[in-house]
């Protein structure tokens, strides 16, 4: 393949690439400096804050909830330093970081891999593009983007995207612990992730290129840690909660699929066009890649896709049985935006090179239409959040003052519909959260929600 470098405007390009960095730890620092612990959050701040910082929040999961122990260990390390009094927005924002900080990667391991000469700027402007956009198409961000870290939603995409800039360098064994990771995060990322490696594997092995010892030790490990995250007794405990009626798990396929295809893709397209319109005009007038040799092969990545997808929700729904199908489909986004991206690059290398130059106004325009969509509605989400944050340090202090021991103080629900993810107590004095909280904070008393007047 043949590419051409063209290294005029950097100074623009710098401004940018500021501009939407900016914005884009602007718009989440500012909802979530306003971040309240809920649910979950509980729970992992009690099992974090005790023993080796992580290691415990992750052995606890394991054998009672679930068994990502690798993810686990991150999340925990996360729910620490929140229990030493980290502010929850700083943790939150590292997550963010290090998303963009992946995307990054992979951006800079394609240039050295194919000497495309990127400079660090062209790659970090082309990072915070693909993460605003996989924010915007992500079908739940609420659960996805604001569960305190993602819980571990995010997870995957970060450490994926840092263990295929590692095998795009040839890092091969450099790729093993974040692939490792990936491989304990959720059971359908994991069994797709994991066929990913293995189609590279048997190319590579049948091409008899080198370093197929390393494509079989790289193999080895994730298949190993996948079936560590198998075996965990913590996963059965979990899955005998969720219904494996065929009329049930046949509905939440189609339920899935429809959402899929139609609610999610098909709808959110204007924001992956968008963040094309910012990307190509500046890195796709350095960039092209050429249309292969036989038309036929432009089908390719459609196809891997749609294989994934098919192979995602089938694993999702029959085998686990889990129907809150939005958590998970962060995954498909980054798929979807990835597989979308390749084709972009496709299509604008038949664009004729002296009109590419001319087309860098579009790049404003493709950020600004970015911007617009992160930041629609904002004023109103933010008032929510403060709002929200002003309720909950009232009932807080309300709660941790009460000094009837063993009694229950009942406390009225924080009805809240923002951006940022909140789901507080249960009418059930004795249910997991209430109890959770109870211990994360050292109450003598039990905490519930008044129950509705029928």
């Amino acid at each position: 393949m043949s590419y051409h470098k063209n290294s005029n405007g950097n100074r623009g390009l710098l401004i940018l690439n500021v501009l939407v960095g900016v914005l884009f730890f602007g718009y989440f620092g500012l909802l979530e400096v306003n971040y309240c612990l809920s649910a979950d959050d509980y729970a992992g701040i009690d099992y974090a804050s005790q023993g080796i910082p992580g290691f415990n929040f992750a052995w606890h999961f394991y054998w009672a909830w679930e068994g990502p122990f690798l993810t686990h260990f991150i999340h925990g390390l996360f729910m620490w330093l929140v229990s030493i009094g980290v502010p929850p927005f700083l943790v939150l924002g590292s997550v963010k970081l290090g998303l963009v900080a992946s995307s990054m990667a992979v951006v800079s391991a394609i240039s050295h891999r194919y000497d495309l000469n990127l400079n660090r700027t062209e790659s970090v402007f082309t990072a915070f593009v693909f993460t605003i956009v996989l924010y915007l198409i992500s079908p739940q961000p609420t659960q996805i983007w604001h569960w305190l870290t993602g819980m571990l939603y995010l997870y995957p995409v970060i450490f994926m995207m840092l263990g295929m800039a590692a095998i795009i360098r040839g890092n091969l064994l450099l790729a093993i612990l974040p692939m490792a990771v990936v491989m304990q995060s959720r059971a359908t990322y994991a069994a797709l992730t994991f066929g990913f490696l293995f189609l590279l594997f048997l190319i590579m092995w049948f091409r008899k290129e080198q370093g197929r010892s390393k494509w079989l030790t790289l193999t080895a490990f994730s298949l190993l840690f996948l079936i560590l995250y198998l075996i965990a007794p913590g996963n059965y405990v979990r899955l005998t909660e969720h219904g494996n009626s065929t009329p049930f798990l046949t509905t939440q396929f189609q339920v899935g699929l429809r959402n899929l295809f139609v609610s999610f893709n098909i709808a959110k397209m204007d924001r992956v066009v968008l963040g094309l319109a910012a990307v190509l005009p500046i890195v796709g007038a350095s960039i092209t890649i050429p249309r292969p040799k036989h038309n036929w092969m432009l089908a390719i990545p459609a196809f891997v896709y749609l294989f994934f997808v098919l192979v995602h929700e089938a694993l999702f729904v029959f085998i686990t049985g889990y129907h809150e199908w939005e958590r998970v489909l962060s995954l498909h986004s980054f798929l979807f935006l990835s597989i979308t991206w390749i084709y972009a690059f496709w299509a604008f290398g038949l664009v004729p090179e002296g009109l590419r130059t001319k087309l860098r106004p579009l790049a404003l325009i493709g950020m600004f239409g970015l911007v617009f969509n992160l930041f629609h509605g904002f004023q109103n989400e933010l008032k929510m959040a403060q709002e929200l944050k002003e309720k909950y340090d009232v009932r807080l202090e309300a709660i941790l003052h009460h000094d009837v021991a063993g009694d229950t103080l009942y406390v009225n629900p924080m009805n809240y519909e923002g951006i940022l993810y909140f789901n507080g107590f249960s009418t059930d004095p004795d249910h997991w959260i209430n109890k959770d909280f109870a211990k994360a904070y050292g109450l003598d008393h039990k905490v519930a929600i008044t129950k509705k007047e029928e």
